[in-house]
């Protein structure tokens, strides 16, 4: 989308890469089967595919190694929001009923009997 290149290039002007020709390969890759389109590094392709810039991703696979894709991919998107009921106000069952009466998609959370997540 507009917006993901736009970021992308965003991010590696910064870094003295060549955004121009790693737009290319992301616009043909898009139209390409993976194995037809050569990506010039692995943190390059990890930028690309992450979103992220080139040098954090050098970074997560220095630290992380073969792991590093998937600390990438646990660092993009959105996360869940968790709420911790008042108990001098309301009970957990309470804000779950309101909150859920407004639309929201809520639930109780795991880590504590007194929280509720939105997703």
């Amino acid at each position: 989308s507009y917006w993901q290149r736009l970021h992308i290039e965003r991010q590696l002007v910064g870094d003295g890469d060549e955004p121009s020709i790693l737009l290319q390969l992301w616009e043909l890759q898009k139209h390409c089967s993976p194995c037809t389109v050569s990506i010039p590094s692995k943190p390059h392709r990890m930028a690309l595919d992450w979103c992220i810039p080139p040098h954090l991703a050098a970074e997560l696979i220095k630290d992380w190694g073969m792991r590093a894709e998937s600390v990438a991919s646990s660092c993009v998107g959105r996360s869940q929001l968790a709420l911790r009921a008042n108990l001098l106000k309301t009970t957990r069952e309470e804000l779950l009923s309101r909150l859920r009466g407004v639309g929201l998609p809520v639930k109780t959370a795991v880590a504590s009997p007194w929280a509720v997540t939105i997703d």
